[in-house]
Formats: C-alpha cells, structure tokens, sequence
C-alpha cells in the first residue's frame, strides 16, 4: 500500500514534473521563440535605423549640395566669375552621385524612389536653367541673365528642397514606427521572460543565455538608434543654416549653434521659454499677416501665425526675413519653414531654416547702384556711345547716339554696326580688324582716339573722333566706344589754317614794315642827328666868338637854338628807345624788386630837385625782365621828382608793393602839382603832355614807355590825381612768370 502510494507519488511527481518540465520546455520554447523574434526584429529594427541614417544623410548632403549650387550660380550673376560656374558643374555632378545612392537605398519602396527621381528630375531642370541663364549672361550681359533668373519660381531650389522634405518625412516616420514596434516587442518580451523565469527555473542558464544575447541584440539597437540621434545633431548643428524649432504653440524647442553665433542669443535664454517673434520685426510681422491675409483668403494675427500658416496647410514657406540681433543690429534672411508631425500625422512643431542673405542683398544692391550710375553717365553723357559684342553687333547705343545718327535704341540693338554707321569703303577693314583683336592679335585703334567718317541714317558723311576699348566678362569680349561729331571742329580747322594763312601774309607784312621801321630807325639816328649837332655846335661857336657883339635879344636866340636842338635830340633818344622796346625780347626772371629800386634810383634824373626825399617800403619780389622793369622805375621816379620839385625841400617820393593772390602791385606817389584827373587817360599815350614845356621840360615819351614795358608782362598802370595835391602812379605785375617774348 506505501509502495503504491510511493509509486503514485511518484508517478504523481513524474507527471508533475514532467507537466512542469513540459511546461517549462513549452515556456523555454516559447521564450527561444520570442527571443528568436525579437532578434530577428532587433536586426530589421537595426536595418532599418542604418537604411533611414544613410537615406537622411543623403538627402541632407543632396539638399547641401542643391544650395551651393543656386548660390554659386547667384554669384556667377553677379560677379560673372568663371570659378563660380566650374563649381556649380562639379557640385552638380556630385549630386547626381548622391543620387544614384538614394535610388539604391529606395529601389524597394517605389514611393521613395518616385520621390528620388522627382528630386533628380527637378534638380535636372534646375541645373539645365542655371545652364541657359549662363549662355544668356554670356550673349545678352550679366543684368539680361539676373532679369530672368528666379531662384524662388516654380524652376527653383523650392522644388527640390519640397521633395527632400517629403523623402526625410517619410523616413522618419518609417524610423518612428519601427522604434515604437521595438518597444512593444520588448514589453511582451518581458512578460514572456518573467513568466518563462517562473516555470523554468531548470533552464535558468539556458534562459541566461537567451537573455545576455537578447540584451546585446538591444544594446545595438541602442547604439544605433543613438548613432542616428547624434547624426541629426550633427547635422543640425554643422548645416551651416540657422535651425530654429518649436512645438505647436510657438514656443522655440531647438536653437541650433549657428542661430546662436548669428543672433548672439544663448539657446538657454530661448529654448522653452519665448516665440521666434522675439527677434522679427514687429512691423514686418504685421505686414506679412497682412499680405498672408489677402493671399489665403482667411485672417492671419499678426504673431507666430504669421511665420506659419502657409506650413500648417502642408507647403513649405520661404521668404526673407529681417532679423534683430540680441544687441539691436540686423541681418537679413531667406527663412524656410516646415511642420514636423508624427508617424499618425499629428502636429508636434515647426522648423525654420534660415540662412544669412544680408552680403548677398548688399552685393546686389550695389550692383543695382552700380549699373543705374553707368547707365546715367552713358545716357547724359554729351558723346555717343556705342557697345557692340564680339560678332559685331550693338548691344548698347545712348541717347545722344540717337541724335547723331538717326537711329533709335530700339532700332539699333542687334543690327550689324558695319551696316549702320561705317561708310561701305571702311567696312571690309572693320571686319578685319574686329576678328584681329579676338584672336588676341595687335589693336591699333584701341585705347586710343582715332578720327573716321560715319554714316548717318539719311547716309549723310560726317567726320568723327572716337575712343575704343574692350571689356572681358564671362568669357565675353566686348567693346564700348565714345564718339564725338567733330564736323563743327573741323570747320573750324579749316578756319584757323585760313586765318593762319592770313597771319602768315600779315606777318610778312609786319616783318617789311619792321624794317622799313628800321631803316627809318636808322635815317633818324644819322641823318636826323648830325644837322642837329651841326645847329648846336654852331649856335655854341657862334656865342663864344661873337657874344661880346651881340646884343642880349640876339644871345635870347642863340640859347634858344641851343635848347631846341638838345630837346630835339632828346626827342629823337626816346623815340628810339620806344621803337627798340617793342622789338626788345622778354627775358623773365624772379627779380628782387629792393635791387632795381636802388639801381633805378641811379639811372632818375634827379636834376630837377635834388633835395627831394624818396621813401622806400620793403617791397615784394617779381617775375619780369629786371633791364625792362629797372627802366620802368626810372621812368616813373624821374616824373616824380620832376613834378615834386615845386615843392623844394618839402618835396617827398613814396614807394610801396604788396602782394595779392594773383598780382603784385608797386605805388610811386608824390606830393607835386597833380593833374587834372579828366585827362589820365593820356597820360600813356605817346607826346601826350598835360603841362606845357615852360612849365615841366620833357618828350611825352616816358609814360608810354611805362605802359608798354607793364603790358609786356601782362600787367596793367593807371594813375589818378587831383590837382596840388600830388599823383599816384600803380602798376601791377602778374605773380606767374610771364613767357619769353619779341615784339
């Protein structure tokens, strides 16, 4: 009876161990089962993570790579920069690269990969119209090729940018379900261990293994979910764009470092706790609000919604922004802002990606500026100007071309310069000449003025005077010339060769009569001078041997002859100083005035009045002959001290000089008898005598000789007086040196 119960026990035992072991090996199974699936899953899991990092990576490189390319070809617009137009072609080609990577990594997801080659298509396109914008900045200029080309239409980046977003999107959300499958599948894998632990406890070391390798398998998937989460940040933080993110209600969740560097806020300041209207214009803020407004047909309040509204209706909003830096300053930005939404579709936030465009805005602005002042100089510019391309036709003709040769702007542009304006015999050498300087041959009509005929448009001749010279830009040779009608210049020429004839004869006229002058210089000096010796020597003798016979009338007339021939002679002196003064060449130096002033005060006839007191001011230096200016001193101090001497002792001689800006001026003043004021003006003239011979000797010469020697130097005398209360005699001298002059 024991040995049945033990038996029974023992089968009792034996079936509940073997239920339990059954029931262990059952859970043991099941748990390898699990275990085995939640490998396999982890491995897909991890598939998947590396496919997606490997897809964004892609698609950010792809997107990278688009951006450089529209800046490089903005560059290429602006500067016309060869290098610029050489690295939009090789990013390019590396696009297509990363291309065919992503349609690798998509060719088992035929959504993706319509995405890829939508991407590649749009990127073709663009690419093909950056291509025809270059062709066109070479044939039409760098403004024909910046007036056509949009980088915000249809044709643009927004396109490829959209079907990148699109792709990431999507990859993502594959990321984000596989990762919340991950955590499910780990949720049953711990109630199937915590039961299987329960019933197999024999299996613990079994168990053990399948769960030390299961923990690996997690591990990975860890690591790689990591890995993945530190190439986003990297990305975010190394794109070179501002990332700016926040959740549905505005407020910022991600202030990436190149937001930081650019708007000098910490992310800490931001992050949870403000909107990005923190650093908008609230004035632009409305005015967008206001536009948006109008665009979509619905109130858009001005704030955050106005940076979203056109995102939340599922496009991407791109536009330029003004943005206010944390000390006050500004920059200018293009922003692109996107939703972000979770595998169901549900909205958890915005990103904005934004790059600084403010260099770029001022480039172009300059630019602008540039070719508005080119075009203002060209187009009120009193010549013509003419450009035309390396094929010889106009691509530039300013409005006074218009008048000088008939044709309109319009009419001009794109027509054959050889047909238009250059008479048909100069056409050929045109031709020639235009291949010559393209093949980088000798230019001898460049950079140089020149003077042809032109046609006009009624096939009028003119003569022309024009100055050619060749610009280089993008490959592009072109050349710009301004013309000038010279027909009134050469009538003119004509002219002057006429009145030069004219001169010529005149000249020749003057050259005969200088020396009939001469010769009558001559005739006076000899012929003139020995019947007047002969008449003093004679009236002398006859005093001296007959004086004691002749009565005092007699002896009255004897002196009288005497002093008529010596005022004859004297006459005759100053005449031909007069005549050798004009024929006398200029010789001028800088002349110390104080040094001819006491060499003149020699050479004046003091005679007159030998007590007269002559006061001399230090006086300022000259140009001028220093023979020609010591006779003028001598002159005028000579007339001084003759018409002082009335005065005796009591009589005074002033002498003074200043200087101007553009002349010196010198005073001879004196206290004597004056002259009536009415008659200054023949004083200079020559035998023009304001007192009689009885009452002040002299020729009437002396003044003129003043006034011609001053007008040699180009300077001017005048005189002015009152009558008894002495004269003042001004000449001024100019502070340039006069040339080397002859009569």
């Amino acid at each position: 009876m024991q040995g049945a119960v033990t038996t029974g026990h023992g089968r009792w035992r034996y079936g509940v161990w073997s239920a339990g072991f059954a029931l262990a090996l059952v859970a043991v199974s099941l748990l390898v089962v699990q275990a085995y699936r939640m490998a396999q899953r982890a491995d897909a899991i991890r598939a998947v993570v590396e496919h997606a990092s490997q897809v964004l990576s892609g698609a950010q490189a792809l997107e990278t790579l688009a951006a450089r390319m529209e800046a490089d070809q903005r560059g290429l617009l602006i500067s016309g920069a060869p290098a610029l137009e050489r690295a939009r072609d090789a990013e390019y080609t590396q696009a297509v690269a990363v291309l065919a990577r992503l349609r690798t990594l998509a060719r088992h997801d035929p959504a993706q990969r319509r995405r890829v080659d939508a991407a590649g298509a749009a990127l073709a396109r663009r690419h093909a119209r950056m291509q025809a914008t270059t062709r066109i900045a070479r044939t039409q200029g760098l403004a024909a090729a910046r007036a056509i080309f949009d980088p915000y239409a249809e044709r643009g980046f927004e396109p490829i940018r959209a079907t990148l977003a699109g792709l990431r999107d999507t990859e993502q959300q594959r990321l984000a379900r596989f990762t919340a499958a991950a955590g499910t599948s780990a949720r049953r894998f711990n109630g199937v261990m915590a039961l299987g632990g329960f019933l197999a406890v024999a299996f613990l070391l079994v168990s053990c293994a399948a769960l030390w390798q299961q923990f690996r398998r997690g591990a990975a998937l860890r690591t790689a979910l990591e890995r993945s989460n530190a190439l986003k940040r990297a990305v975010l933080e190394n794109a070179g764009l501002m990332v700016i993110a926040t959740d549905a209600e505005g407020v910022i969740t991600l202030f990436n470092h190149a937001a930081r560097d650019a708007l000098g806020y910490a992310p800490e300041e931001l992050v949870g706790r403000c909107s990005p209207e923190i650093f908008h214009r609230p004035a632009e803020v409305e005015a967008r609000a206001a536009a948006l407004s109008a665009e979509l047909g619905t109130p858009v309040q001005p704030g955050f919604e106005a940076f979203v509204a056109r995102a939340r209706r599922g496009a991407t909003d791109v536009d330029r922004w003004t943005y206010v830096r944390r000390d006050g300053s500004t920059l200018r930005v293009q922003l692109a802002v996107s939703t972000v939404r979770d595998p169901a579709g549900e909205l958890l936030g915005f990103v904005g990606l934004a790059h600084d465009v403010t260099a770029t805005e001022q480039a172009h602005e300059r630019l602008l500026l540039s070719e508005q002042r080119v075009r203002t100089i060209i187009e009120t510019a009193s010549d013509a100007f003419i450009a035309i391309d390396g094929d010889g036709r106009i691509e530039d003709w300013n409005a006074q071309a218009e008048r000088m040769f008939g044709w309109t702007r319009a009419e001009a542009l794109g027509q054959q310069l050889s047909d238009l304006v250059i008479p048909p015999r100069y056409r050929e050498a045109h031709l020639i000449g235009l291949q010559r300087c393209l093949a980088g041959g000798e230019a001898r009509v460049l950079n140089r003025r020149i003077e042809i005929s032109a046609l006009d448009r009624s096939d009028r001749e003119f003569p022309i005077e024009l100055t050619i010279w060749p610009t280089q830009s993008a490959s592009r040779t072109r050349f710009n010339a301004f013309i000038q009608d010279i027909t009134e210049r050469k009538a003119a020429q004509d002219a002057i060769r006429k009145l030069n004839g004219e001169l010529a004869a005149q000249a020749r006229q003057l050259a005969d009569a200088n020396r009939e002058l001469e010769s009558f210089s001559y005739s006076v000096s000899h012929d003139l001078r020995a019947p007047l010796r002969h008449m003093g020597g004679y009236a002398q003798m006859l005093r001296e041997e007959a004086g004691d016979v002749l009565d005092a009338s007699l002896l009255r007339y004897v002196d009288e002859i005497s002093a008529s021939a010596r005022r004859m002679g004297a006459l005759i002196d100053d005449l031909l100083a007069f005549s050798r003064l004009s024929r006398q060449v200029l010789t001028p130096i800088r002349v110390d005035m104080n040094a001819v002033i006491n060499d003149a005060l020699g050479d004046a006839d003091l005679t007159h009045n030998p007590q007269v007191r002559i006061d001399v001011s230090s006086l300022p230096h000259a140009h001028g002959d220093p023979v020609l200016l010591r006779q003028v001193w001598s002159n005028l101090l000579s007339n001084a001290v003759k018409y002082s001497a009335p005065r005796g002792a009591q009589a005074l001689v002033r002498i003074e000089g200043e200087c101007d800006d553009d002349v010196v001026r010198y005073r001879v003043r004196d206290n004597g008898v004056g002259f009536d004021p009415r008659y200054a003006g023949k004083l200079f003239g020559v035998f023009q005598r304001l007192h009689s011979q009885d009452e002040f000797e002299g020729t009437g010469v002396g003044l003129a000789i003043v006034q011609r020697i001053v007008a040699r130097h180009r300077g001017q005398v005048r005189a002015r007086s009152e009558p008894g209360h002495g004269a003042e005699f001004v000449f001024e001298l100019p502070t340039a040196a006069p040339e080397e002059t002859s009569a």
